[in-house]
């Protein structure tokens, strides 16, 4: 158990297997680990050399050398900030890579083409971040109207300030909801007609979605517990994707599925 929780942190098998090794026996040679722990003379040496580079094992000068493991919470203490510094400094060289990258693409001329007539246009995203910020890009496009199909109205957690602003520039909200089952629900419904969304409750269709302006529709698609309707810190256990149709006459079947929920609820 305790070798696979080393290798849940990034400990390979030889290294997981010296350091129970001396945690188990104590100070040792490379020739007792090597017959203590089966594993091959020349891959110890390396293998402790590791060990000691990551704060984990202490080395005497002795002949042969001896070593001893060092207080295991020193030492996985020690190793977190290691990783930590790794982490960070990988980080930033990924964000000097990714800056190069957009001005390379920015310094891009993109190839004339024949104008080419596109009649739908069909995008697809998954994960909840991309979708989120996906969605937010869509809807900064509206006009006059955003209608959506929704079951607990979840997003207003990441989207409050953001429709907000879409209100205050006078684009009109519609939303279906289904009933409330929870108080979280309660507490989105809420949130939501304080920005003077309208609201019904009582939409029982399976169908997620939004539709902008009678020329864009957003259809969404979450699989998972149900039992976690609403309930936020709960979107782990939901899997996401985002299909964008810009086509006028799909967007006009989507409003007319919209308005006859609207009517009968």
């Amino acid at each position: 158990m305790t070798e696979g929780l080393l290798h849940e942190i990034g400990l390979s098998e030889y290294e997981a297997k010296t350091l129970i090794c001396l945690m188990t026996h104590g100070t040792s040679t490379a020739e007792e680990i090597s017959r203590m722990a089966k594993i091959p003379l020349p891959r110890v040496y390396d293998t402790i050399e590791k060990l000691i580079k990551m704060g984990f094992v202490l080395s005497t000068k002795t002949r042969p050398k001896r070593y001893k493991p060092i207080d295991s919470r020193m030492a996985l203490e020690h190793y977190m900030r290691h990783r930590r510094g790794d982490f960070e400094r990988a980080m930033g060289t990924m964000k000097e890579v990714c800056e190069k990258i957009v001005d390379d693409f920015s310094k891009v001329i993109p190839e004339k083409k024949p104008p080419k007539r596109e009649e739908w246009k069909v995008w697809s995203t998954k994960t909840k971040d991309n979708i989120v910020s996906m969605r937010r890009d869509f809807k900064k496009s509206a006009r006059k109207e955003i209608l959506m199909l929704t079951g607990d109205a979840s997003f207003i957690r990441e989207d409050f300030s953001f429709l907000k602003k879409i209100v205050e520039r006078g684009i009109k909200i519609r939303m279906l909801l289904h009933k409330p089952q929870n108080e979280e629900i309660k507490k989105n419904i809420e949130k939501l007609l304080s920005l003077g969304a309208e609201i019904k409750t009582g939409y029982t269709g399976s169908m997620r979605g939004n539709v902008l302006d009678n020329n864009t529709c957003l259809l969404f698609f979450k699989s998972g517990k149900e039992d976690f309707s609403g309930v936020p810190g709960t979107d782990r256990e939901f899997g996401y994707e985002m299909v964008v149709i810009e086509n006028p006459v799909f967007a006009n079947i989507m409003k007319e599925y919209f308005d006859l929920y609207w009517k009968i609820v």
